[in-house]
């Protein structure tokens, strides 16, 4: 696995820094940045992530950074 995060995954965990949003929401968002990704992609990013302990879904949908890669889920 690589270790450096993608410019997507640095876009996703700005967005989800402060706020649970969903990848619907982070890929809007993304587009109005005019980074040019599917709901897909945001969605292998937000599980890339996942695995690498830098976010965590916070509802069936949503999602939101964790503070510290060794923070226990909010």
């Amino acid at each position: 696995m690589n270790e450096e995060l993608t410019e997507i995954q640095l876009h996703i965990l700005l967005i989800i820094e402060n706020d649970t949003k969903r990848a619907s929401a982070i890929t809007s968002i993304l587009s109005s940045h005019h980074l040019t990704c599917n709901q897909n992609q945001v969605i292998q990013a937000l599980n890339d992530l996942k695995k690498r302990r830098f976010a965590v879904r916070s509802t069936s949908k949503g999602w939101s950074a964790r503070r510290r890669a060794n923070e226990p889920p909010r």
